[in-house]
């Protein structure tokens, strides 16, 4: 038994052997006496890799965990991180190496286990042995210690000239890669990894690593759990912060802003606003992360929260810098605007007078054209050419110092201003067409350019047709379709022909949607090959959702799921949902009204595809109910009937649940609760502290947080709302769909008496109540309950 029992463990040693990259081509028999010398171990978190005194040293073969190399110097205990290696990786090749010669040096450098590591265990002298004979093994080490040198050599350039962001980002980013077995993944979990380790192995010290993380942790890239471990929560983002797709070095002002300035381009302003703050967190006397993160909140429409943070963060007109001097009067504008009548002639005039004092102060074209353009927009079109005029004459000499390759957007868009405001409609609009077609244009300067344009309509003859034809922007698409089987009836390669024709007859800026195997996927892929940003909105967890629409179809859709993903833009999802069409309902909800957002910022149009099985009704396909709600709201759109497989089968509980939106209320004692205030709720639940309002439409949780927010106790309550699946039918469900609330896990600490939304909530009250409620971002904020990020929109009432 004792015999059977041992040849059973060299042949599992054997098969875990041969799986290594290290031992791909090397002989069975070779692997085979490998494995009769080895043995397999493990080992706990922070211990040291290495042999017990007096034992022989080993070769290990990492099966599961993560280990990083620790190089110390001689004079202290400090240390800097070397190496990093996961599942598949060998440890110990360089002491291989080292032990053939006699006077082989010990330095101070330790392996050491970053998680829970399990490993096997082959003698040293046992693998040199097997090297003498095998010249597979032997070239397969020369290769394993050539890309181990040619690694360190990189981390060792990246130490040098990288600062502390960029190295901790890249080995979270890699710990990430270890972790999941993937780089598509857009979330991961990494063990718990104490922040003084972190340091040790950066050779930084703990608060500086603490103060990065807590910086990162307030944008939503990361999150801390209590318990310890680090989710990293937006794979993308943390990789462009390794340097993945950075700009070059070369440009330092650039490199400081170049991931703000992208999402403000791409309209993501949201983003922007919290990597923003970052900044001033990071920078505080830096007046252009101000400045961004003030641009940013104007961007999503919250313009008195904006002048608010110009005062906070003390921008004036003084500034030497004319985007900073420019903010205020910009502001003061847009709120000149803002009211739902007339523009405010008074406000208009004090903010063009602001650009005005920025022009003489500075003399650049920005304020300059923004002078000009105001006093128009403030009925004095006459001083309004003047300052043109002298403008126009600038920005010909900017211009001419300008390469066609070179970044040329707002100096065109400047010139065509200029002669817009001097009454050259034929010259502005050549001119607004060179900038569209400049190398630097973007949705999100041509989204401010429109917006000016509009403006200048009420004091110029141009109207919307003019617009779109010396601006045109692409639209914001939000697709859906039906899911693929194995059943194939040609319907996926007709949608992807009709769809292409699509695309060759609309002009696309950015695209919202989920990606399920078959319609999905085919949308998505056709918007990749034709270059369009996507942003991928799925209505449960990537790996539920992968698990329950991608996989059932086959290997070939995951292939095909994977690579979009890795494509996408941002990937997003409903958290705390469970599988069911509720949840799926709710989460295309969230990505029609993230579409009609994104559309409000990129000032154009939402436009929507959709594919449909034949001879199906809405209540019995949610990809007709898609389109069905998309044309209710008035939206244009495309729809492609086919014979599209029948449907995967459905849960029992499909037909008993449904989307359920909550308003949540937290009081810290009795006394401070609403007392009788009835809403007509569906249902109530009360747990801990929280008393939630469910209802089956955002319009009615909306209305019902306005007047709890203005009742006696209302200031002295937190109002959140949010959204989730529930059966409103069965008290268990009741109760478990706080479970799906991300606000009543995390209890957000929002101040009292305002009501906050979360992403889900604001987006599904986007597609169902219009411009009814307003939300204002106000960023990620700390919760009680590490549990999960939570960006919150603050209700406007």
């Amino acid at each position: 038994m004792a015999r059977d029992a041992k040849e059973a463990e060299r042949g599992y040693l054997a098969r875990i052997i041969s799986a290594a990259p290290l031992f791909d081509a090397v002989g069975e028999d070779d692997v085979g006496e490998l494995a009769r010398c080895a043995r397999s171990l493990a080992i706990e978190r922070g211990k040291p890799i290495a042999p017990a005194r007096g034992k022989a040293e080993n070769v290990f073969f990492i099966v599961g965990g993560a280990a990083a190399l620790i190089c110390r110097g001689p004079q202290n205990g400090g240390g800097v991180l070397a190496a990093l290696m996961g599942p598949g990786d060998v440890i110990g090749l360089v002491r291989v190496g080292e032990t053939l010669k006699v006077d082989a040096i010990t330095d101070g450098s330790e392996w050491r286990a970053l998680s829970n590591l399990t490993l096997v265990a082959i003698p040293i002298a046992d693998f040199l042995r097997v090297m003498r004979r095998s010249e597979e093994l032997s070239m397969a080490t020369l290769a394993s210690l050539a890309k181990y040198m040619r690694e360190l050599t990189v981390r060792h350039a990246a130490a040098l000239q990288s600062p502390l962001e960029t190295r901790l980002a890249s080995l979270l980013s890699q710990l990430a890669v270890i972790a999941t077995g993937n780089r598509w993944e857009p979330q991961a979990t990494i063990a718990r990894l104490p922040q003084t380790q972190i340091a040790d192995m950066l050779g930084v010290s703990r608060e500086h690593v603490n103060r990065t993380m807590t910086m990162w942790e307030r944008s939503g890239l990361i999150l801390q759990a209590k318990g310890g471990d680090i989710v990293i929560e937006n794979r993308k983002r943390l990789s462009q912060l390794a340097g993945d797709n950075a700009p070059s070095p070369a440009d330092a002002e650039r490199d400081a802003y170049w991931e703000i300035s992208a999402h403000i381009n791409l309209g993501e302003n949201s983003a922007a606003y919290d990597l923003a703050m970052e900044g001033v967190k990071r920078a505080p006397r830096d007046e252009k992360f101000k400045y961004f993160a003030v641009l940013a909140m104007a961007r999503m429409g919250a313009l008195k929260e904006a002048l608010a943070l110009v005062d906070d963060f003390k921008l004036s007109t003084n500034a030497k810098n004319e985007d900073v001097a420019s903010i205020e009067p910009r502001l003061r504008r847009d709120l000149a605007f803002a009211g739902k009548g007339a523009a405010d002639r008074a406000a208009l005039k004090k903010a063009a007078e602001g650009y005005e004092k920025v022009f003489k102060a500075l003399g650049t074209t920005y304020p300059g054209v923004n002078a000009a353009a105001t006093w128009a927009m403030a009925g004095d079109v006459d001083r309004a050419k003047g300052i043109a005029k002298d403008v126009r004459a600038r920005a010909e000499s900017a211009l001419d110092a300008i390469d066609v390759d070179d970044d040329a957007y707002w100096p065109r868009a400047t010139l065509a201003e200029c002669r817009l405001i001097e009454g050259d409609l034929i010259g502005a609009a050549s001119g607004f067409a060179s900038a569209v077609a400049a190398v630097d244009a973007a949705p999100g300067k041509i989204a401010t350019t429109r917006k000016q344009l509009r403006r200048l309509s009420g004091s110029l003859p141009i109207d919307d047709g003019w617009i779109n034809a010396a601006a045109p922007q692409g639209a914001v698409l939000f697709f859906s379709g039906p899911l693929a089987t194995s059943d194939d009836t040609g319907a996926a390669t007709r949608l992807k022909d009709r769809f292409a024709a699509m695309l060759e007859r609309e002009a696309i800026a950015a695209a919202i949607g989920a990606l399920a195997a078959g319609a999905d996927i085919i949308f998505a892929e056709g918007l990749i090959e034709a270059g369009v940003p996507l942003h991928v909105h799925l209505p449960l967890a990537p790996n539920d959702f992968l698990a329950t629409s991608v996989t059932p179809a086959g290997p070939e859709w995951k292939e095909r799921f994977v690579a979009c993903v890795e494509a996408a833009k941002t990937v997003e999802w409903t958290r705390r949902q469970p599988p069911s069409r509720a949840a799926f309902r709710l989460g295309a909800h969230i990505a029609m009204g993230r579409t009609l957002r994104l559309a409000d910022d990129l000032a154009t149009e939402a436009i929507g595809a959709f594919a449909v099985q034949k001879g199906r009704t809405p209540r019995e396909s949610i990809s007709c109910e898609n389109a069905e709600k998309w044309m209710s709201l008035g939206r244009r759109g495309e729809t492609f009937e086919d014979e599209w497989p029948s449907p995967l089968s459905k849960k029992s509980s499909d037909e008993t649940f449904a989307p359920c939106f909550a308003l949540v209320v937290e009081s810290s004692s009795s006394k401070d609760a609403l007392g009788d205030f009835d809403p007509g709720a569906n249902f109530v639940a009360v747990e801990g502290g929280l008393t939630v309002y469910a209802f089956d439409c955002p319009i009615r949780a909306g209305e019902a947080a306005k007047t709890a927010a203005r009742s006696p106790a209302g200031a002295r309550l937190r109002f959140w709302l949010d959204a989730g699946v529930a059966d409103i039918r069965s008290e268990k469900d009741r109760s478990n769909f706080l479970q799906t609330l991300v606000t009543a896990l995390c209890r957000p600490q929002t101040p009292a008496g305002g009501v906050f939304a979360s992403e889900s909530f604001a987006g599904a009250a986007a597609a169902t109540a219009g411009d009814r409620f307003r939300f204002d971002y106000a960023g990620v904020t700390p919760t009680a309950n590490k549990l999960d990020p939570c960006p919150l929109y603050l209700m406007d009432f």
